[in-house]
């Protein structure tokens, strides 16, 4: 008798994932899925398109430039603190990159389901900057209801988004690397049964 299947833990889980591309088409005829399972398909089914992936490295782009921008900020204010200016552009990016990052977290939570999702150190990785990126959104809400240059700042909330944005960097440039792992994967797993038709 064959052993059980063993279930192998790492970045592997997206690859696994991503073979069920391959069969949901069939099993989805001969079986009525739920509606979790239905919106769980179509969550993978965007991630294994390329423009999901152009979309990842956007974020990624985004999130870099912003943290390079409040680095440069920061060593020409001689990283004075509570005389930090905030800009409209500035935190509407912020928290524009925060609603997505909120919304890619939920999305893959409900894909994989809280026992896989917890189980997973890259998922907690995520949950934990999504967490502090909500923190610094709301600090960013707060400043968008002002008008013009704020030269005045929190500096405990000015602190946790100095750690959260190069957190945010790994954790968004990490995610666009699974991705693309994981579309290649998908592709590699693809048969061309045609050519397994005997001459």
């Amino acid at each position: 008798p064959q052993a059980p299947a063993r279930h192998e833990a790492g970045p592997s889980w997206l690859l696994r994932l991503g073979a069920v591309r391959s069969g949901a088409r069939s099993t989805a005829r001969k079986h009525c899925i739920s509606r979790t399972e239905r919106a769980r398909h179509a969550i993978l089914e965007w991630r294994l398109q390329r423009p999901y992936l152009v979309y990842c490295a956007a974020c990624a782009a985004a999130t870099a430039g912003l943290l390079g921008w409040n680095i440069v900020k920061g060593m020409q204010n001689h990283w004075n603190l509570p005389q930090w200016k905030h800009h409209r552009w500035e935190e509407v990016l912020e928290v524009g990159i925060g609603a997505l990052i909120v919304a890619e977290t939920a999305l893959t939570m409900r894909m994989l389901g809280l026992r896989v999702f917890f189980g997973n150190m890259w998922c907690i990785f995520d949950l934990v900057v999504t967490l502090l990126t909500i923190v610094s959104c709301g600090y960013g809400l707060e400043h968008l209801g002002r008008k013009g240059e704020i030269a005045e700042a929190n500096v405990p909330l000015l602190m946790v988004r100095f750690i959260v944005q190069p957190a945010r960097v790994l954790a968004v440039a990490a995610g666009a690397y699974r991705t693309r792992q994981m579309q290649n994967g998908v592709h590699e797993l693809r048969v061309d049964f045609d050519a397994l038709l005997p001459p």
